[in-house]
């Protein structure tokens, strides 16, 4: 049988010390929340004893977050999609939305958040806003003249 030796670090995928850091928390006040030892938060937070949910749980309580938090960075902003991959990476997150799918809403978005950030002229005629609307297929303008 082969031994494996514990891990000098949290599990991968979980943010616990960051989260601790960010609310200065140390092992020995986190543990007084939690109403365990800091021995014992050290060795869940190192790997030497398994995080279970009720450990998962009791961590989130202590930190005033909810359990998923957990599993996210904590230095990330949720409430801002920031740039192009992260809207595609919202995208391809929606269920039932295949792939042709995220490329056309990505593309209404695109167009919509860069005529949205176009200087507007100061006149309200429509013949000065831009024109985002897509030629229909086989319009007048678009078939050859014969």
């Amino acid at each position: 049988m082969v031994k494996t030796r514990p891990t000098d670090k949290q599990p991968d995928g979980v943010f616990i010390i960051e989260r601790m850091e960010k609310a200065r928390l140390n092992n020995k006040l986190i543990a007084e929340k939690m109403e365990t030892s800091d021995v014992n938060v050290s060795r869940l937070l190192t790997g030497k004893r398994g995080l279970d949910l009720d450990w998962l749980r009791a961590f989130a309580a202590a930190l005033n977050v909810h359990v998923s938090e957990l599993f996210l960075p904590p230095e990330r902003d949720l409430s801002r999609v920031a740039d192009d991959d992260e809207i595609l990476a919202l995208l391809r997150r929606i269920g039932g939305l295949d792939e042709r799918g995220v490329e056309l809403a990505f593309t209404v978005i695109s167009n919509h958040l860069s005529v949205s950030q176009s200087p507007r002229p100061s006149s309200s005629s429509a013949d000065d806003r831009p024109d985002t609307s897509t030629p229909r297929r086989g319009s007048a303008s678009s078939r050859p003249r014969s």
